[in-house]
This record gives structure tokens, sequence and C-alpha cells, in this order.
């Protein structure tokens, strides 16, 4: 759990600076000179090389401009290589961040479908409990992929729509974007660590609702990020109809508190149950 939050928080810095700088490296402007016909090496390289530093502008840092065509083509391969690295390594750093997000509500859901979680009546179309983890893992990549993807559209876009509200929603859709995921790593807390079923089911609308624009967003501004989006879409729709089934079948029980519903009871009736098996040495 520790290594998740180390490497959540880690993540999270990066794609930060990610999101304020490029990693782009434009090349050096530089001077070209005409080709010579003749190789030159040695001293006499040395002495050209003198002759042309004298009569070329300095560039920043006391660096000369230089004319010697290999010098130029070694700059450009060494910049295309660490530009092709960043690019590969950019996008795996933000599915990842987005994974291990959403994987710090485990511990809470594997402890609540090993105890009280059992116990509370569900809808019929609840889906199995060994699902949840894998559609969750691949919905985060997805997840990470999309604003990737809208960040690397949005710093190539030459200009903005003309509906200054929607520029405005484009050029700021990823902290927007990062405030819905904060929302939805915060749902496993909420209705599995506190049991706070309503609250879940209220979060888990406001995610539906914020979602369905930030879609439409994603797609104004790179097709493939909004697609890559629907899948979470649907199951986000399907677990906002089971939270509220949930709330029906397990009420809050009002004489005792607006917090308290079957999902507390339960939960104190399995902690009993243990405290009861230590006592009379079942359990250790």
């Amino acid at each position: 759990m520790k290594f998740l939050a180390i490497g959540f928080v880690f993540g999270m810095i990066f794609i930060s600076l990610d999101s304020c700088f490029s990693f782009q490296i434009p090349l050096t402007t530089r001077q070209s000179f005409p080709a010579r016909s003749v190789s030159v090496t040695g001293a006499n390289r040395q002495k050209d090389d003198k002759i042309h530093r004298s009569t070329l502008p300095r560039l920043p840092n006391n660096i000369y401009a230089r004319s010697a065509p290999h010098d130029v083509l070694y700059h450009r391969k060494s910049t295309e290589l660490y530009s092709h690295c960043a690019s590969s390594i950019v996008p795996v750093v933000w599915v990842l961040t987005s994974v291990l997000g959403g994987a710090s509500g485990t511990p809470f859901v594997v402890k609540s479908t090993q105890t009280w979680y059992t116990t509370i009546p569900l809808p019929s179309f609840t889906p199995p409990n060994r699902i949840f983890a894998p559609v969750w893992t691949v919905l985060y990549a997805l997840m990470g992929i999309a604003s990737w993807r809208v960040r690397q559209t949005i710093i190539s876009m030459q200009s903005a729509s003309g509906n200054p509200i929607l520029s405005f929603l484009q050029y700021n859709i990823i902290p927007f974007s990062f405030i819905h995921y904060i929302m939805n790593i915060s749902w496993a807390p909420i209705f599995f660590g506190l049991k706070r079923l309503r609250m879940g089911h209220v979060l888990n609308v406001l995610l539906l609702v914020t979602l369905i624009p930030i879609i439409g967003i994603y797609f104004s501004i790179d097709v493939w990020s909004g697609i890559l989006l629907l899948p979470y879409l649907l199951w986000l729709g399907l677990a906002t109809r089971l939270s509220s089934e949930v709330c029906k079948l397990n009420p809050t029980e009002v004489k005792l508190g607006y917090w308290y519903n079957n999902a507390k009871l339960q939960d104190q009736i399995w902690k009993l149950r243990k405290e009861a098996g230590k006592r009379v040495g079942f359990e250790s």
C-alpha cells in the first residue's frame, strides 16, 4: 500500500510538470554554409574552425554556431532520440499513475467484500466481485491514455475554437478531468470504508453528470480520446444504478442517526462475531 501511495504521488508530480512543460526540444537555429568540396581534417580543420568562429555570432551560453555538417547532424539525431524516448515514457507514466491511483481504494473494497458486504441484500444484477478489479484496471488505463492524448493535442493546437466558452474548457480540460479523477478514487473509501451508502450514491451521480461534458470536450479536441472514455461512461452508469438499488435495499435508519444503515449494522455484527470467536478461542 505504501508503494502504491508513493508511486501515485510521484506520478502525479510528474504529470503536473509534464502538463506545464513540453518534452519536445527545439533545434537551435544555426547559420548554414555552402558545402565544401574538399575534405578538411587535422590542422587545416582547426584553422578553418578558428576563422569561422571569428566571423560567427555567439549563441546563448557562449556557444558558437558551427558550420560542420556532421555536428549539426549529430545534434539533430541526439535531439530526435531524446524526444522519442520522452514521447515513449510520458504516456506510460500517465497510465501507471492513473492505475495506481485507482488501486488506492482496493484495500477498502477487499476488506468489505470479505466481511459486511457479503451479508447485506444486493440487487440481482450485481456483477461478481472478481470482475471489478480487472474492469477498473482497464478503465483507469484508458482514462490515462485519453488524458495524455488530449494533453498532447492541446499543446499542438494552433488555434482555439471560435466559441470563447468552449475554448476555455478545451484549454482547461485537464484540471477539470483531474478533479473528476479525485472524486472517482474517493468513492471506495466513502462507500466501502465509511459505509456511507447514500453519500457514495450521490458521488456516483456527480461523477456521471460531470463525465458527460468531459467526454464531449474530449471529442472536440481528439475523437479517439472521447471514444476511449465511452467504456468508462457505460460502467459508471451501471455502478450508479447499482448503488441506487443498494441504498433502496439497505435504507438509512433515521431514528438511529442519519448515516446509520444496514451496512453499518452488519459491520458491527461481523466485528462482534469476530470478537466472540477470539474470546472462545476459535480465532486468533
